[in-house]
């Protein structure tokens, strides 16, 4: 099993580094190729748990998306929410059960924390790597995002657990 979580951490961060460098429909295919492959790595029932992963994703995506609307961020060239994104958050949400496995029942204070710096210091990556654009980018920002996570990724993390749980109850 730590060989699996290490191929999913590895291809997690392949497809971390591929959507946000060239941000194309192409590097968003190779998220959701990778996203697939850990899915089908990490479950034995893997079509159930990937339309759990889409659900979750899904809820990430909304985030993204209302901080697009709201002009948080910009995204070079889009006229619509990015493929690239879309293929990540997927990706992002096959790691809960990978690498990130090691939060599952931990505190929700925990989640929060690793939310918080994992989440801001991942969006203040993507603007320096030019993927995303803030249109402010002081200190206030980085706290704005790290709130942000810190009630995001617990949640969603969370939503993962039950989910996955009443999926096994039923199985």
């Amino acid at each position: 099993m730590l060989l699996i979580k290490i191929i999913n951490f590895i291809l997690f961060q392949i497809g971390w580094v591929t959507a946000l460098y060239f941000n194309t429909w192409w590097s968003g295919l190779i998220c959701l190729l990778f996203a697939i492959t850990n899915f089908r790595l990490l479950f034995l029932h893997s079509v159930p748990n990937l339309l759990i992963g889409c659900l979750i994703a899904s809820l990430g995506m909304l985030n993204d998306a209302l901080l697009l609307w709201h002009d948080v961020i910009s995204i070079r060239s889009i006229s619509s929410f990015p493929f690239w994104l879309a293929g990540l958050w997927l990706l992002f949400t096959s790691t809960f059960d990978g690498c990130l496995s090691w939060l599952n029942n931990k505190s929700l204070v925990l989640l929060s924390f690793v939310g918080a710096i994992g989440g801001a210091t991942s969006y203040y990556a993507g603007c320096k790597i030019g993927a995303i654009n803030y249109h402010f980018w002081h200190l206030p920002d980085f706290v704005f995002f790290a709130l942000n996570w810190a009630l995001l990724f617990p949640a969603l993390f969370r939503l993962n657990s039950l989910l996955k749980a009443e999926f096994n109850s039923r199985t």
